[in-house]
Formats: structure tokens, C-alpha cells, sequence
């Protein structure tokens, strides 16, 4: 496993892990985002909409680096396929 990585679960049931309802609906949202037992339920339920759902992240997450590039930021490795 790469070194910082880790497992991210969304929390279940009704404790709170923050200071309300509308903050939490935000996390539990951002974190089943992340989940991935989320994504398996959605591969084995609609594999097209899998599919469509990883590009447009991936598109999004491209996006973002070139605009990060643009702005000076070194976003591709020197090796990398996907350089600009």
C-alpha cells in the first residue's frame, strides 16, 4: 500500500461526528464519495454508471491539475503519460 493512503468509511446510523445534521449530511455526502463499499454496490447494481461516473472524475481531477498548472504549479511528473 502507498505510503498516506487509507480506507475512508462513511458513517452509519444517527450518531453525529460533527456539530450538527447540515454539517454531517456534508461529510457523510463528501465520504461516501470515498467509500468503497459505496462503489462496489454501484459497480455490481450499474456497471455503465460506474464507468460514467469514474471519467467524469477523472476528467474533473485533470481539469483541476491543468488549472493548477496553469497557474505555475508543477502537477505532472517528468514521466508521467499524461504530461502537458
Amino acid at each position: 500500500m502507498p505510503i498516506g493512503t487509507r480506507t475512508i468509511r462513511a458513517p452509519r446510523g444517527s450518531a453525529l461526528s460533527c456539530k450538527g445534521w447540515a454539517q454531517e449530511a456534508a461529510l457523510r455526502m463528501l465520504m461516501n464519495n470515498l467509500d468503497p463499499d459505496v462503489a462496489q454496490r454501484l459497480r455490481e447494481r450499474d456497471p455503465d454508471e460506474y464507468i460514467e461516473q469514474s471519467r467524469r472524475s477523472m476528467a474533473r481531477h485533470v481539469e483541476a491539475m491543468l488549472a493548477l498548472q496553469q497557474r505555475g504549479a508543477v502537477t505532472f511528473a517528468r514521466h508521467s503519460p499524461m504530461r502537458a
